[in-house]
């Protein structure tokens, strides 16, 4: 978190720390994620910011360029939560406002999916986090098979093998957060940008039943149509091979082949210049939602890649994520309940945007970049 005018804070890092990343230096006992809540933003100047229960003094800031910024609005406060799916110890990041004990729910939850698939989801401040924390909503971060920190196997889930692993390790992940009375079942809603919007697509049209409503974001849901129109062929290629060679690959990995499974009302979002994930991708998701007769909004920035940076255009996103969400919450009175006021489809103008401008869904974006990947 920085404010523009002054600046980034400043942490530094004990070099005694600096042995084997998944050993604690102290006790050589192997780090895993705990469910002990910890903030990464409100220590004050040379104060613990972040630690493990196992090494408490892991990082301290040294500068205080942010406490006017910081202590003039509620930042999220932030708890690692663990859940199992098929053998693996899973785990991911909690956000909630500093008035919201997520154990007293349940609360209305936002399933916030990142992209890559390789990367890894760690606390850290977000403009979308603090939003939907501020007003009333639980944000979970999933960190599922396919990402990064846990090794090649655990990356290599996925290759070639799109909408399964991280479907069904999303799906546990917030099961277990229903069962833990964190999380309504009833409000559970969802957004995913790049890959996180890919596997957004797969999950409402595995799990219709899932989410409440949802935002899919500059994503691929058909490898065929895709092939050869976006940056990514020789990636797919490396995965999957040719689509006249292996249609069957392509086709398992294809949302849209599923889509008239979709009961999720969609708000599908796009980048009008974006070769990673071109638009027509998401007019697809939007055409077959709407054909199988989900409510459904389309909205495309005609100015934006594969990331996003105007403020304005950031927070015509988020507003449009969270009027999205308002309109099919159950709980909230005068809601649409027929899908007549999101019918039609919507292309925004250059003041409208489409993605975290700051925060954990820029590092999906740069990650993309990267690697080469949606």
């Amino acid at each position: 978190l920085s404010d523009p005018t002054a600046g980034t804070d400043v942490f530094a890092l004990d070099a005694a720390d600096l042995v084997d990343p998944a050993t604690a230096p102290a006790t050589g006992d192997r780090q895993s994620p705990t469910p002990d809540p910890y903030d990464p933003i409100a220590a004050a100047e040379g104060e613990e910011t972040a630690s493990f229960p196992n090494e408490p003094d892991s990082f301290v800031r040294v500068s205080a360029t942010n406490d006017a910024l910081v202590g003039s609005h509620p930042m999220p406060e932030v708890e690692r939560v663990t859940w199992e799916s098929e053998g693996w110890a899973l785990d991911g990041v909690v956000y909630h406002d500093p008035e919201v004990d997520p154990t007293d729910g349940p609360h209305p939850l936002v399933v916030a999916i990142h992209g890559g698939p390789i990367s890894y989801d760690e606390p850290v401040f977000s403009f979308a986090h603090a939003a939907l924390t501020s007003r009333g909503y639980v944000v979970f971060r999933p960190n599922y098979r396919g990402g990064s920190s846990r090794g090649r196997a655990f990356s290599e889930e996925l290759r070639g093998a799109w909408g399964t692993a991280e479907v069904t390790d999303i799906a546990a992940g917030l099961e277990s957060l229903v069962d833990r009375g964190v999380a309504d079942p009833d409000r559970v809603f969802g957004y995913g940008f790049s890959y996180g919007g890919i596997a957004q697509g797969f999950l409402v049209t595995q799990e219709p039943d899932l989410f409440t409503a949802a935002a899919p974001e500059h994503g691929i849901y058909d490898l065929r149509s895709a092939f050869g129109t976006d940056d990514t062929h020789v990636w797919i290629e490396n995965e999957y091979g040719l689509p006249w060679e292996e249609p069957e690959a392509f086709d398992a990995s294809s949302a849209i082949l599923d889509a008239g499974a979709i009961e999720t009302p969609l708000l599908v979002m796009a980048g009008g210049n974006d070769w990673r994930c071109p638009p027509t991708q998401s007019e697809q998701l939007y055409v077959a939602a709407k054909k199988g007769g989900t409510d459904a909004k389309l909205v495309v920035y005609p100015e934006e890649h594969h990331n996003i940076g105007d403020p304005d255009r950031a927070i015509h996103r988020l507003e449009s994520i969270l009027d999205w969400y308002e309109t099919h919450d159950p709980a909230i009175d005068g809601r649409d309940t027929d899908g007549d006021a999101a019918a039609d489809a919507a292309t925004a103008d250059g003041d409208a945007d489409a993605d975290d401008d700051t925060g954990a869904d820029d590092a999906d974006a740069d990650d993309d970049r990267r690697h080469g990947q949606s």
